[in-house]
Parts: C-alpha cells; sequence; structure tokens
C-alpha cells in the first residue's frame, strides 16, 4: 500500500547567514515570510504559493561535492519553482550579482534556469519559452 499525499508542505534548506539569505530570498526573489515556531534554532520560513512552505534553517553549512562550477549538474538537489514570465526571470537573474546558469534545450520542453543563493543552495526557475526564445532556439 502507497502513501497518499495531497501536496508538498516544504521544503528545508540549509544556510550559513541569516541576512544574506534573507537578502536573497525576500529583496531577490520577493517571497513573503511567514509565522515560524519558536525553534530553539533560527530560520526563517517563506511562502511559495497555496500551502507549500520553504523553511530556511541557520546552521553549519553542508559540504557541496562541488565548490564554485563552471557549469551545473542538473542532478543537484535543488528547489524548482515554476515561473509565468522566464524572459523577466533572466532579465533579473543578469542585472543580479548572483551566479547563474540556463538551459535553453531540456527533455522537459520548458525553459530552466538556475541561480545559486549565498550558501550555494540552487534554485530553479522553470517555465515556457517565449516566442522570442523560441525563435532563437531554431
Amino acid at each position: 500500500m502507497s502513501i497518499q499525499f495531497t501536496s508538498i508542505s516544504h521544503v528545508s534548506i540549509i544556510i550559513s547567514n541569516l541576512e544574506k539569505s534573507e537578502k536573497f530570498y525576500s529583496d531577490f526573489l520577493g517571497l513573503k515570510p511567514i509565522r515560524r515556531p519558536n525553534f530553539e534554532f533560527p530560520g526563517i520560513w517563506y511562502s511559495l504559493g497555496g500551502k507549500a512552505e520553504l523553511h530556511l534553517i541557520l546552521c553549519e553549512p553542508m559540504t557541496h561535492r562541488w565548490k564554485a562550477p563552471k557549469s551545473l549538474d542538473l542532478i543537484y538537489p535543488h528547489l524548482a519553482l515554476a515561473v509565468k514570465d522566464t524572459e523577466q526571470a533572466l532579465k533579473k537573474l543578469k542585472k543580479s550579482k548572483y551566479r547563474f546558469f540556463k538551459f535553453e534545450s531540456s527533455p522537459t520542453q520548458s525553459r530552466q534556469l538556475f541561480v545559486l543563493d549565498p550558501d550555494r543552495n540552487m534554485i530553479e526557475f522553470i517555465g515556457p519559452f517565449t516566442k522570442k526564445t523560441q525563435k532563437i532556439k531554431k
């Protein structure tokens, strides 16, 4: 018998600096903080829309298999956020100080943009190609 689930509850990400992470997730991504229970460890929670939440947990950084990649491996763990306009997301990424990667050719038939947060956690923006990007691909 399989476990029946109704929706995603939350995604937890380990962070090493609350201030830098708040700037990334609140200011850059525009996520809205939500009430967080008074745990014995620091962190911040965000709404991802609906009932889905993002939980940032401040603790010792986890060791990544890579330090400063020149490219990105799609098998690395990441949080994927669906976006309506990938062109708008790309413009914001280009103007930012954050390291990002784009995948214009994917088996998903979707445009995939990845950005690294201050602790090198991967955040994916996935959405449709625009008419402009479809013309460039051909």
